[in-house]
């Protein structure tokens, strides 16, 4: 019995799809009055690059005080001020400007976004928001982890009744 449950358990597992992509991550940004969030790959592919920045497009971002908006979002190295825009496509106008540290590793053409907190400051006057932002990156748990997780609970499950039964 034991030993068709282990093997039952490893072919389900081995059988799971797991995917090659980019652990997603949770931006978080907040003045203490507003909250911007979205969600991207902590290795995106730019939409667009330069030697001192990288643009993400088209993902959709929610406010507290907005709602929810198509966006742009830009990324700049230490070189050009750190910190990152966020755009509203719609509206096409800039909700934020904020220079601070650089908040990814790597290249603008090939940029892996570093989780943490950052601590980000006001850069133009002609934003919708003119305040300093808080960014807090946070990897956003996948499903089959958690799936994962549950069957390995379950799995101690059945093996501890099957030895109270004994």
């Amino acid at each position: 019995m034991k030993a068709k449950l282990i093997t039952f358990l490893t072919a389900l597992l081995l059988a799971m799809p797991f995917s090659a992509h980019a652990e997603l991550l949770n931006f978080f940004l907040t003045d203490g009055i507003r909250s911007f969030s979205f969600e991207l790959d902590s290795n995106p592919t730019p939409s667009a690059s330069s030697q001192n920045s990288f643009q993400t497009a088209n993902f959709q971002a929610g406010s507290s005080a907005d709602g929810v908006f198509l966006a742009d979002s830009f990324f700049y190295t230490t070189t050009d001020l750190g910190g990152m825009d966020i755009a509203d496509l719609a509206g096409n106008e800039l909700v934020i400007s904020q220079t601070g540290p650089q908040i990814f590793a790597g290249s603008t053409a090939n940029p892996m976004f570093v989780a943490g907190t950052y601590q980000l400051a006001d850069s133009v006057e002609n934003s919708r928001y003119n305040t300093n932002f808080r960014l807090v990156i946070t990897t956003v748990p996948l499903p089959a982890s958690a799936a994962l997780v549950g069957l390995g609970m379950f799995g101690m499950g059945t093996l501890r009744v099957a030895r109270l039964r004994r």
